[in-house]
């Protein structure tokens, strides 16, 4: 379990949301976009000229040991998190951005720490339960109430969480698709 990555998923997912009420919404998409570029261009440095880069004690504990060869998970979350962005309007933004940061963490530390059934890449039953329940605590605590709707976009995200490996794209691609075509 690597804490340095859980801390700066929180962190991150936070400094986001928190920004989405300080700043005007056009700002935060500019300032979303130019994350994904300069985080580009900070993936094809590290893969393609990883021995000019400084600082590396900083930044390489930060990774898993197979995202040393390839795009990391962080660049999927931020490409995710602006496509989202751009897919539906500032209080739906906050709402998938919420769940992803709070209940993708939550799920991997359940996961690690309680969880027996493994289902798919090492994604266990009760991490996937515990994604599902802190998904619908956003959504309750964000909405004031539970319709189902809202409970059709828990369970959604919940199976995409549990079944891909790419999750932190996912989610906030799919959960924005859903919020804006079904919803």
């Amino acid at each position: 379990m690597n804490f340095y990555r859980k801390a700066l998923h929180l962190g991150f997912g936070f400094l986001i949301f928190g920004l989405s009420y300080v700043v005007s919404y056009h700002l935060l998409g500019l300032l979303l976009v130019s994350l994904v570029i300069l985080n580009s261009v900070f993936e094809v440095l590290r893969l393609f000229f990883y021995d000019y880069l400084p600082l590396k004690r900083l930044w390489t504990p930060l990774f898993k040991k197979e995202e040393f060869y390839k795009i990391s998970d962080g660049w999927f979350y931020l490409v995710g998190t602006t496509c989202l962005y751009y897919l539906v309007g500032k209080e739906d933004f906050r709402l998938i951005l919420l769940i992803l940061t709070l209940s993708d963490p939550i799920a991997s530390l359940v996961g690690f720490y309680l969880g027996k059934k493994k289902i798919f890449r090492g994604k266990t039953l009760e991490g996937g339960v515990a994604f599902f329940l802190m998904s619908l605590l956003v959504v309750l605590l964000l909405k004031g109430s539970l319709t189902f709707q809202y409970f059709g976009l828990t369970a959604l995200l919940s199976f995409i969480e549990l079944l891909t490996k790419r999750d932190n794209f996912w989610i906030p691609l799919v959960g924005g698709l859903y919020l804006k075509y079904l919803v």
